[in-house]
């Protein structure tokens, strides 16, 4: 699509569709990462889309509930696949419309040129983004220990695919760096082909994953796989006849973005503040890495406590497995929450508040008015004992718990070996 010759109809009409659709979702990538302008211009961006989106849902699609839930960590929602129809639609429309005004002009080389420095830089900055957050470990983490304590089939597919990734954090440095690699090339239109295939053997990979594993990044993943395939295919020709069928390729030849002393200053400054940008988010990924990551401080009652006894209204309560109330594990994980685990399974969430001064520590689940609170005073005879007193509703309690070591779970202790003389498949 480099050639200036006559494009056909099908072939003019085809970018323009796929134009329009790839700069709706490239140019919002690009925008979130500018100081100030970002928040200022996606903010009304997505109350626009909001309005549009809902709106098709009701009158297009016919959709049997109002869409009520916005965008949040799920990518999946009913309001992204509804967005994705009407950009689609919008894509068609406007990119049908402009063919047929525009039926004289002989080929789009110009704003194909320009297009492919829009999704190059979109597709980069949000590949070394995914990237750190892998070598700076704040994507996957190592198995909570909530986590060590729930058995396979209570998983979820993502929750599995998860945990399989933040096991290891050498395979997150790995495929971090890939990510980084892929996206670095993509800077420079020399390497932006090998870029862009480094970028599709990765995303071809996370889409599978967030297929398979159910993992609700299904639309921005494949969107982005969209955008790798597009800057290879511009190249693609070349990369077949040098390594596929070994014919002589010829140097790429490449325009310059700008003419003149003015305007390759302006691009010269673009570029350098781009760069500046990416080493902005690369300090501010650290700092958070370092203040949330698995080095972070640990609340002073960090750790999985097992209950030895628990006495309830007077009663000492044994440690029957169909028992609601007795507790199995206390659980105070690392960013503000507590996870009971009952005796017959199931796992209570809360927010936990500890003073040491007074040695009270409070669970609390709700908000507002109908937020419930549990206040217990704890004592620490030892390291591994904790006791609480408080109360579960009106009754009183006493819990004596131990602490365990995570150490004493094979997932945890196990590590790497050079050298298995059997395979060790539990």
């Amino acid at each position: 699509m480099r050639d200036t010759a006559i494009w056909s109809v099908p072939k003019r009409l085809g970018f323009l569709v796929l134009a329009i659709f790839l700069v709706l979702n490239a140019a919002p990538l690009l925008i979130a990462y500018v100081p100030f302008v970002g928040p200022a211009v996606l903010g009304p961006y997505m109350a626009l889309w909001n309005v549009v989106v809902v709106w098709l849902g009701e009158h297009v699609l016919g959709l049997p509930e109002p869409i009520t839930i916005l965008p949040n960590g799920s990518g999946d929602t009913t309001w992204n696949y509804v967005q994705l129809f009407g950009m689609v639609m919008l894509s068609l429309i406007v990119g049908g419309a402009w063919a047929l005004v525009d039926r004289r002009r002989a080929h789009y080389a110009f704003l194909h040129h320009w297009l492919l420095v829009i999704v190059r830089h979109a597709l980069s900055v949000t590949m070394v983004m995914y990237g750190l957050a892998k070598v700076f470990p704040l994507q996957f983490q190592f198995p909570s220990l909530t986590v060590l304590t729930q058995t396979y089939g209570e998983s979820s597919p993502m929750g599995l695919a998860w945990n399989f990734m933040g096991y290891s954090a050498a395979y997150n440095v790995f495929t971090g760096s890939a990510e980084i690699l892929g996206g670095l090339l993509l800077l420079w239109r020399r390497t932006t082909t090998l870029g862009a295939f480094v970028a599709i053997g990765l995303m071809s990979h996370i889409v599978a994953l967030n297929f398979c594993y159910d993992i609700p990044v299904k639309l921005f993943s494949s969107t982005l796989l969209l955008m790798a395939v597009y800057l290879f295919a511009d190249d693609a020709r070349r990369f077949v006849d040098a390594l596929v069928l070994g014919r002589a390729t010829p140097a790429l030849e490449l325009r310059p973005h700008f003419v003149g002393k003015g305007p390759r200053r302006v691009r010269a400054a673009l570029k350098a503040l781009f760069a500046v940008q990416l080493g902005v988010m690369t300090l501010a990924l650290w700092t958070i890495s370092r203040d949330y990551g698995p080095g972070a401080p640990k609340p002073a009652l960090y750790g999985l406590y097992e209950v030895e006894t628990f006495t309830l209204a007077g009663e000492v309560r044994p440690p029957l497995t169909t028992d609601e109330q007795r507790w199995r594990h206390f659980i105070v994980e690392a960013y503000g929450y507590a996870v009971v685990r009952t005796m017959d399974s199931k796992r209570e969430f809360f927010g936990v508040d500890t003073d040491l001064d007074r040695k009270t520590i409070v669970l609390w689940q709700g908000r507002g008015n109908e937020r419930v609170r549990h206040e217990f005073t704890y004592e620490r005879p030892t390291a591994e004992l904790l006791i609480l007193r408080g109360s579960l509703g009106c009754d009183p309690v006493e819990i004596t718990l131990r602490k365990r070591d995570p150490g004493d779970f094979l997932l945890v202790r196990r590590g790497f070996h050079w050298v298995n003389e059997y395979p060790f498949n539990r």
